[in-house]
């Protein structure tokens, strides 16, 4: 849980709308909360959600999509844009 992830996370272009995110190794909302976080920091979001059942996050706005996965990646988790 929390920062077990093996860290690789990949690169994309950004898509008008929503961006939905792949995200692997969160197992409780303590996990939830830190991606979540993780994401409204990045300049440009304007809105984040994360489905921990699913193990998907989304955001809103013109946040770069390299920044947001970096974000998270930081955290341990592995992250792929769906």
């Amino acid at each position: 849980c929390c920062c077990s992830g093996s860290g690789d996370g990949d690169s994309a272009e950004s898509t008008s709308g929503e961006t939905l995110l792949r995200v692997e190794g969160m197992t409780c909302d303590y996990c939830r909360d830190g991606v979540l976080r993780a994401m409204e920091s990045v300049a440009g979001v304007e809105a984040a959600e994360v489905d921990l059942e699913r193990g998907e996050a989304s955001y809103r706005g013109g946040g770069d999509p390299d920044e947001v996965i970096a974000s998270i990646v930081a955290l341990g988790f592995t992250v792929e844009l769906r």
